[in-house]
C-alpha cells in the first residue's frame, strides 16, 4: 500500500500517543511503514544495554566453548564473578549445545 496525502494527515494528527511518538522521532513515511509491517502486533523493543549484555554473553559463552577460557580467565576479562560466569554459561544463549555440560566437567583452577 502506498503512503498517500491523506493517510500521512491521520498519521500526523493521529490521538494515538505510540503513533505520535513514532511520527516525531522517524516522520509519517516510516512511522506508516512500521504501522504496516507490525499490523497491530504487540513488539518488544530491547534496552541497549541489554543487547550489550546479550552480546557479551555470547561472547562469554563462545570464550568458554571455543576459546577454551577457563571460568577464572572469563570473569578477569569480563569483570564478573565466577557464579556469574558459570550462570551465562548453564543459562547460555547456546542451550542446545552438545558440550552444556561441560562447565560442571572442566577443572577451571587457572
Amino acid at each position: 500500500m502506498e503512503i498517500t496525502d491523506e493517510i500521512k494527515d491521520l498519521i500526523r494528527n493521529s490521538n494515538m500517543e505510540i503513533v505520535q511518538e513514532l511520527n516525531d522521532l522517524v516522520g509519517s513515511e516510516l512511522t506508516f511503514k512500521i504501522l504496516e509491517y507490525f499490523d497491530g502486533e504487540r513488539i518488544y523493543i530491547p534496552k541497549i544495554e541489554n543487547i550489550y549484555i546479550h552480546e557479551r554473553n555470547k561472547k562469554i559463552i563462545y570464550d568458554y566453548y571455543y576459546q577454551d577460557k577457563t571460568i577464572k580467565q572469563l570473569s578477569r576479562i569480563y569483570k564478573l564473578t565466577d557464579v556469574s560466569i558459570r550462570n551465562i554459561i548453564n543459562n547460555g544463549i547456546n542451550s542446545n549445545n552438545p558440550n552444556k555440560n561441560k562447565v560442571n566437567m572442566r577443572d577451571d583452577s587457572a
